[in-house]
């Protein structure tokens, strides 16, 4: 698990040879409490062996924070949601077959008649 924890004063940024994750229960958490929003970056979210998981609990002056999205990824394990959105710009976040989706405690799911991706928005 990597945690951009700014609970004491800002996320800062992470730098240097991407991240290897294993396993299903990879996680990269980003957690700050009022002290800014945060980008994604190669390192810390690579496009191989990145992480399963991604959480996100953002606040930024009493709303919801925004991670924003460097490059289009993929998460083959579960999106959550708690505080905070992303923003993806021209880039896609793709949440693999049998992936979750939960925001503020709440299960997303959408079922579709045929194969193939289809657009869910799921933010606010």
């Amino acid at each position: 698990t990597v945690s951009r924890d700014g609970q004491t004063g800002g996320l800062g940024t992470i730098s240097g040879s991407p991240f290897t994750y294993t396993g299903t229960a990879s996680t990269l958490y980003y957690n700050s409490n009022g002290f800014g929003n945060a980008s994604t970056n190669d390192t810390e979210f690579p496009a191989v062996n990145g992480p399963a998981n991604l959480q996100v609990f953002l606040v930024e002056g009493g709303t919801h924070g925004v991670v924003t999205l460097h490059s289009s990824r993929t998460i083959p394990g579960a999106l959550t949601l708690e505080y905070g959105r992303i923003v993806t710009g021209n880039n896609t976040l793709t949440i693999a077959p049998g992936g979750t989706v939960q925001r503020d405690g709440v299960n997303y799911e959408k079922s579709f008649e045929s194969n193939g991706p289809r657009p869910h928005p799921i933010g606010r």
